[in-house]
């Protein structure tokens, strides 16, 4: 079995091809930083050249997913590292031929598009989605959160949703398709697990490939817009003073 690096937000268990990637700080819910946001790339990267990996299980600590985004420590990236680093994460995430099913353990606030980006998602009834820290605080949505919300909501539904700030329950989640199973939290990695087990017993070849073909048109779709939303955030930071431009 190949060795798994040390994480400080991530914590790995792994059995019988499944892989089991839980998000934290300190043991708690998440907090969005730069340093979890490039172990979770690296995370990523790491998942998809492990061959004895053939199903992703990914969850949170605590009450929350992820809820609390520390914009200072962003303070020293100049807006051209953020603009690569975004790229990077998602891409990782878009570009992945491992399955992934998302578990998520209570609301998601910050980077919602990459646990709703896996092939399964299941929620508990307290999980909820929004994007409070784009829009309503003045920053442009585009870091690919609104490419996938766009994709799974239509257009005119994703505007709303960004512009006034809305939350979605995991109730309203499903019905948009956006999540596919809701179960009581102490349930919710049972039926992760369930699931994973099932669909480790596929060959991998039969996996890899069902991931690749299931995601022809999001791939393409998502490389040709990325890099532009993200300009257009930077753009727009740069017209209201941030600091590092470059």
């Amino acid at each position: 079995m190949s060795e798994v690096p040390a994480w400080k937000h991530i914590d790995i268990s792994r059995a019988n091809g499944v892989t089991e990637a839980r998000l934290h700080t300190n043991g708690a819910s998440l907090i969005w930083t730069a340093f979890a946001s490039d172990e979770i790339e690296h995370f990523f990267h790491w998942v998809a050249g492990d061959e004895e990996t053939k199903v992703v299980i990914l969850t949170g600590s605590g009450d929350d997913f992820c809820a609390e985004l520390d914009a200072a420590s962003f303070g020293s990236r100049s807006w051209r590292q953020v603009w690569a680093s975004e790229q990077r994460l998602l891409s990782a995430v878009m570009d992945l031929n491992t399955i992934v099913i998302s578990a998520l353990n209570g609301p998601v606030m910050i980077h919602s598009d990459i646990p709703v980006l896996a092939d399964i998602v299941l929620a508990c009834p307290e999980a909820a989605f929004g994007d409070p820290y784009h829009f309503k605080r003045n920053v442009v949505p585009g870091d690919g959160v609104q490419l996938v919300w766009g994709t799974l909501l239509g257009s005119s539904r994703a505007n709303y949703f960004f512009l006034t700030n809305q939350r979605l329950s995991a109730e309203d989640a499903k019905q948009v398709g956006a999540v596919h199973e809701i179960h009581p939290r102490d349930e919710l990695l049972t039926r992760a697990r369930e699931l994973a087990r099932t669909l480790a017993e596929k060959p991998a070849a039969t996996l890899t490939y069902s991931k690749a073909a299931l995601r022809l048109r999001d791939r393409r779709d998502f490389r040709e817009d990325l890099s532009h939303s993200l300009a257009l955030q930077g753009l727009a930071l740069n017209a209201l003073g941030y600091s590092k431009p470059e």
